[in-house]
């Protein structure tokens, strides 16, 4: 049986242990055959196009038999846009709210001094890419997020804010990069609080 129909904002690991975003699924003009488009999480985040029903297929397990992964390419997270769970009105209405309120100011001084290996992360076998950045892919909920946001502050570049906001839908103008930080932080924090208020 095939995977969920693949949504733009979803992040997929690829199975030779690569992240991707979907941007869209595409239709080619002339033949109509859809086709899902892709940005890779690494690198120079080059954009790919493959045919939707490769992009879905499980792996050739006898041209890779080492892989333990089912399907090419597998879901490791998806935005609130991509679930249904928020459209972007009320999206922009939540983030003016909890601007307002003081508990987004809550800070990370709890980590400042620690190591990295101090915040619980599980082991990735993925190569090139910020394993606290995994971390925050694969974590389960938005405080947990939020947390590992808070191990990675000196470490935040305008590359690794961009992949971060994209994961969790979340638009950082461009600036300064101390500014787009705060913009990062306030971001988790009030889908952290929307995610509260659904369970």
């Amino acid at each position: 049986m095939p995977q969920s129909k693949p949504m733009p904002g979803e992040i997929y690991r690829h199975f030779k242990n690569k992240t991707y975003q979907i941007i869209a699924v595409a239709t080619h003009s002339e033949t109509r055959e859809p086709y899902v488009v892709y940005q890779a999480l690494y690198d120079d985040f080059r954009t790919y196009i493959r045919p939707y029903h490769m992009f879905i297929s499980e792996v050739d397990h006898v041209k890779y038999p080492q892989v333990t992964q089912k399907y090419r390419f597998e879901l490791m997270g998806s935005n609130v846009k991509a679930e249904g769970l928020m459209d972007e009105a009320t999206y922009v209405e939540s983030v003016e709210t909890f601007d307002k309120r003081d508990d987004i100011n809550i800070s990370c001084e709890k980590y400042e001094g620690k190591d990295a290996s101090q915040i619980k992360m599980e082991e990735s076998e993925t190569e090139g890419l910020n394993q606290k950045f995994i971390a925050f892919l694969d974590a389960d909920s938005y405080d947990v997020k939020y947390d590992i946001y808070c191990s990675m502050i000196d470490e935040l570049d305008d590359h690794l804010i961009n992949q971060m906001a994209a994961s969790i839908d979340v638009v950082i103008e461009d600036g300064p990069i101390d500014t787009r930080i705060e913009q990062l932080k306030r971001g988790i924090r009030t889908k952290a609080k929307y995610e509260l208020h659904r369970r």
